[in-house]
């Protein structure tokens, strides 16, 4: 029940780390908001000033306004005049009701809201008053008559009262927001006292009673190392008595004396067999005596040790068999032949079964890999044929290519399973590959390859979606970059990948770049990156590994199948090439891929 406690020290762990934790969402939450604040008071600082410009655009445009009859200078200057009136209301919408495209809020502050509504200025009443008198000026069906008294109308609105009451409502805005400012740097102030209260309470609480337990605990480890060296030449003692069979051969005199523990190991009762050469020959399994013999002889003549395993009847016994680890060196005469072998042998039966049924896991190991890269190729033939269908008819179902839907949810249903198909026929195909790869049956078809062609499909493929995400790309490819001998539809497909995986894992804002250039070693250097969210160190690794995908999947779970990088580094080591990831947290990721060069 201790170790369960608050007061343990596990405990108390876990709950400072869900403390900072908590405290450092906290933090990016209120620092979002501030941030989205200041972004919006930019805004609205920015738009309420475009307004002051406006008001005075279309006075100024409506006092050169020309009579109806000079035609051409009429109708250039009302249309100027009918921009600035529409941008004029369409900004006055926005403030006063919002507008989530421009970032535009409705004023929230009560001093706003007395600058547009009342009491201290009627700001919403007189814009609206003074884009009233500008659109009817702008009424073309009665200008010819009445133009002249509509300008004038216009010409006397009190426009620089309007003007003095803008620049009230852009100095508010502009006050507002110096306001959110200040507070914003109050809040980082508050943050980091209590991030450093928090950081001093973890120590007192956590880390100090960690390194204390951390100091026992080295201590005790230091102590059991000193007792080792302590019992050192105990364990020596121990490896002399050790049942380790041995002999010894006089080859001359053809006599062998043998130890107790070899009698043991071959099954012999002492006193009832004979140890010579040929006693113990009788007993080594059929098979690996020619090998035995052969081995003997040659140490034999040139005096090299001799190691090897073999089979040997245990007591002569033929349903005993035993493995046993021969090892013996020889003692050279005069002449240079051997005149004495001194070996031992040990009993290994368990180490060889044990290897046996390591190799023979293996063996089922690999076979049944193989069975899986059958069976998935099966299968995604198999779905394919159906997936063809559904891709097919959804598409004509959301283009409405045989009438149109009477509801509209349906329609936007036959689009999803258009793209979940399409998806899944994506990831049908890279599973497809994969199985290709491992059974070393994916085959490439080198030709010439234009790399800024192949690049140039890819980026326009990629153009919408990088638009959506709002992600630039960048191509940096020279005018004089040699062919590539590859195969163009794995190149395409490389690109694509390396592509589609910067656009997943980079905000908007970010950039995605390519490079291309000949290295030292005379291949085509392709460099792909972005400014993404980065691969954590210790999954660098591993990302191409088949179906790994980087981060928590259970708290972040990411697009695709995770095969991508594991095909392209396939793909590219196909070729002869090579490919290396860099990558930093919250930077960026780099991957470079050589492809050999063509040799004309």
């Amino acid at each position: 029940m201790q170790g369960s406690s608050f007061f343990s020290l596990d405990m108390r762990f876990k709950f400072v780390l869900s403390v900072l934790a908590l405290l450092a969402i906290a933090g990016f939450v209120v620092l979002e908001i501030f941030i989205q604040g200041q972004q919006t008071g930019a805004a609205e600082v920015n738009v309420a000033g475009r307004q002051r410009m406006l008001s005075q655009r279309i006075i100024s445009l409506a006092a050169r306004m020309p009579p109806a009859q000079q035609v051409e200078k009429f109708t250039a200057t009302t249309q100027r005049l009918k921009d600035a009136v529409q941008k004029m209301a369409s900004s006055h919408v926005g403030l006063t009701r919002g507008n989530k495209e421009l970032g535009l809020s409705k004023p929230q502050s009560a001093a706003l809201k007395a600058l547009y509504f009342g009491p201290i200025r009627k700001v919403d009443a007189d814009l609206k008053e003074f884009v009233t008198l500008a659109q009817r000026l702008l009424d073309v069906a009665e200008n010819q008559e009445n133009q002249k008294e509509r300008k004038n109308a216009l010409l006397a609105f009190d426009s620089e009262r309007l003007l003095a009451d803008l620049n009230l409502v852009v100095d508010q805005y502009q006050m507002e927001n110096e306001t959110k400012v200040a507070a914003l740097s109050v809040y980082q102030a508050v943050a980091l006292l209590i991030t450093l209260v928090a950081l001093f309470l973890s120590w007192l609480i956590v880390f100090k009673p960690m390194v204390h337990k951390l100091n026992n605990y080295i201590g005790k480890i230091f102590s059991q190392a000193n007792s080792l060296r302590l019992s050192e030449t105990r364990l020596k003692e121990a490896q002399t008595v050790a049942r380790l069979a041995h002999w010894d051969w006089d080859i001359k005199s053809d006599e062998i004396a043998i130890s107790d523990e070899c009698l043991a190991l071959l099954g012999r009762e002492p006193g009832k067999w004979a140890a010579t050469p040929k006693s113990f020959a009788e007993g080594i399994f059929e098979s690996d005596f020619p090998i035995f013999r052969e081995n003997i002889l040659a140490g034999v003549e040139n005096g090299e040790p001799v190691e090897l395993d073999l089979r040997y009847y245990h007591g002569g016994d033929k349903n005993n068999l035993q493995w046993i680890h021969f090892k013996c060196v020889f003692e050279i005469g005069d002449d240079g032949r051997a005149i004495r072998m001194l070996g031992t042998a040990q009993d290994v039966t368990e180490q060889k079964n044990l290897e046996n049924s390591l190799i023979a896991a293996k063996e089922e190991a690999e076979l049944a890999n193989r069975a899986k890269s059958t069976f998935l190729a099966n299968m995604s033939h198999e779905l394919r044929t159906p997936l063809n269908a559904i891709i097919g008819f959804s598409d004509m179902m959301r283009s409405e290519m045989l009438g149109p839907m009477e509801n509209e949810s349906y329609k936007g249903y036959s689009a999803d399973i258009y793209n979940s198909g399409n998806h899944l026929q994506e990831i049908i195909a890279d599973i497809l590959d994969v199985s290709k790869i491992e059974a070393g049956r994916l085959a490439i078809h080198c030709e010439d390859v234009n790399f800024a062609e192949v690049l140039e499909t890819c980026a326009t493929f990629y153009e919408r979606s990088a638009k959506t995400a709002r992600l630039g790309i960048s191509i940096d490819i020279p005018e004089d970059f040699p062919t590539l001998s590859a195969d163009p539809v794995r190149v395409k497909q490389v690109s694509l990948n390396l592509i589609s995986n910067s656009i997943k894992h980079t905000p908007a804002g970010g950039i995605i770049s390519v490079q291309a250039e000949v290295n030292g070693s005379g291949l085509a250097k392709i460099t792909f990156s972005d400014t993404g969210n980065g691969i954590p160190a210790e999954d660098l690794p591993f990302v191409t590994r088949p179906f790994f995908q980087t981060g928590d999947m259970m708290t972040n779970p990411q697009d695709g199948s995770g095969l991508g990088l594991y095909i392209v580094k396939s793909l590219v080591e196909l070729h002869g090439g090579s490919m290396q990831i860099d990558s930093t947290v919250g930077e960026g990721t780099k991957v470079v891929v050589t492809f050999p060069l063509s040799e004309g």
